[in-house]
Order: structure tokens, then sequence, then C-alpha cells
């Protein structure tokens, strides 16, 4: 209730001094295009942001695919490395499935590494692009 109080307050004494109308209207007329300018680079990063993201998701797709290619025509019948300890059910688990798991960390690093050269070549390109619309 205090809160409407002093909103009731503030606008009782806001008292805006009465300019000349030329002057309001190209105060507005710049406003209104400032916000247009920045409506224009919303939409510029908006469509730049679907580019990046179509690019990951083909990286990240075709990545996926040839590991996957990959683990289908590797044989699996030899295992990695021998841990010999069969009573331990996490580390004969980790022996059993090493080749999942290493396909899933070389995966996992890949997808990291095209995040993160998309995310890099993404500033490139909105730097160049700022500097080239600047006088």
């Amino acid at each position: 209730m205090d809160r409407d109080r002093d909103l009731t307050q503030l606008f009782s004494d806001f008292k805006p001094e009465i300019q000349n109308s030329d002057d309001f209207m190209a105060q507005l007329q710049h406003k209104l295009n400032a916000v247009e300018f920045i409506k224009q680079k919303q939409k510029e990063q908006a469509r730049i942001h679907r580019y990046c993201l179509l690019a990951v998701f083909l990286l990240g797709s075709i990545s996926g695919a040839t590991l996957l290619g990959i683990a289908v025509i590797y044989p699996q019948t030899s295992p990695l490395f021998s841990l010999d300890v069969p009573s331990v059910p996490f580390l004969w688990f980790f022996q059993k499935n090493i080749h999942s798991i290493s396909y899933l960390c070389i995966e996992f690093l890949i997808t990291t590494g095209i995040i993160a050269i998309v995310s890099q070549w993404q500033d490139v390109l909105s730097y160049s692009q700022s500097k080239k619309k600047e006088p």
C-alpha cells in the first residue's frame, strides 16, 4: 500500500516542462530511429544465431554419424584394456563397455569443439559486420 502512495506521489510531483513542438518531434523521431535500429540489430542477430545453430547441428550430425560408422565397423571382441577385477561391479561394467564410453567421450569432445569454433566464428562475423556499418 505504501508503494502505491509513493507512486501516486511521484506522478503528482512530476511537472514536465513544455517544450517547443518542433524540438519535441525531433527528439521523438531520433528515439524512434534508435528503436528501429535496435530492432534491425536484433533481427540480424537472430538470423546469425539460426545459421550458427544449423551449422552446429549439421557438423554434429556428420561427426556423430562418422563415429557411429566407426563404432559399427570396428570389432569390439577384444577389450581395449583388462583390469582383471571381476568382483568390483563398477570396474567390470567399465571394462565391458569401454568402447561405448570412449565413443561417448570422443563425441562429447568433438561437439564441444564444434560449438566453440562456431561461437568464435559468430563473434568474428558480428565484429566484422559492426565495423562495416560504422562510418
